[in-house]
């Protein structure tokens, strides 16, 4: 296992690891490599679009192989092999279940649950030579109850990443790899802004328990969490970040 005085001192810490986070240029991904980095990560962004906010960007669709591949090895060679996965990436078409073609469905399981697959494929070797290995899934309340703001193709897939998460958990333990999950509810991001019309954002936010979305940090600093040393006997959790939503 790596070690080092900043993680001794503090279990939150990040210190002296890789990360590498998918979906890492927006939105709850863009939060999670700027929480990752404040705690001493070395952070790489996999995504489509660039972003200036990590120490190493690279174009990466999770949904295709080869591109996965290359990116890993970008990683390692860069940065050190990763110690930490994040599988952020997603996309979250709105529509109802009557509106959903084969396409959209095939294109957003492709993403948001192939995509996790492959990472994790590809980050195992880095992560199991960690010694301490985190993989930390991003779900949804769509995969726990139903989608407040996206289709079934959506809440299927997010459903098949909670499930995922807890066989790999089972399986990488003994690995010394742990692998968790974090389920947002309603978060202040594009997906919310694209998917619910704007008249109708302030009720939806009403709704929650809480009577307010989620920040992107929010997410974050939980997601940054179950990474650290401090969660180092929590695997196979589904940890609901919602405000309440039930």
């Amino acid at each position: 296992m790596r070690q080092d005085n900043a993680t001794d001192r503090d279990p939150a810490s990040l210190s002296g690891r890789t990360a590498v986070v998918t979906g890492g240029s927006s939105g709850i991904g863009e939060a999670i490599v700027r929480h990752a980095r404040q705690r001493g990560a070395r952070v790489a962004a996999l995504d489509l679009e660039p972003t200036s906010g990590a120490d190493l960007f690279v174009a990466c669709d999770v949904s295709v192989e080869d591109e996965v591949r290359a990116a890993f090895e970008k990683v390692d060679d860069a940065l050190g092999p990763a110690d930490i996965l994040v599988n952020n990436a997603g996309i979250a078409p709105p529509g109802r279940f009557t509106d959903l073609t084969t396409r959209s469905w095939e294109r957003t399981l492709a993403v948001d649950l192939t995509g996790v697959f492959l990472c994790i494929r590809e980050a195992l070797p880095q992560l199991r030579a960690s010694g301490d290995g985190s993989i930390t899934n991003m779900g949804s309340i769509a995969g726990r109850h139903r989608s407040l703001t996206a289709n079934a193709a959506y809440a299927a897939a997010k459903g098949g990443v909670i499930a995922l998460t807890r066989q790999l958990a089972h399986e990488l333990a003994p690995e010394r790899v742990r692998v968790n999950c974090v389920c947002p509810g309603l978060v202040g991001t594009e997906i919310i802004r694209r998917n619910v019309p704007e008249n109708e954002q302030a009720d939806l936010a009403r709704s929650i328990p809480m009577g307010r979305f989620a920040a992107p940090e929010e997410i974050a600093t939980v997601t940054c969490f179950l990474a650290s040393a401090a969660a180092s006997y929590l695997t196979g959790a589904v940890v609901d970040v919602n405000g309440g939503l039930l």
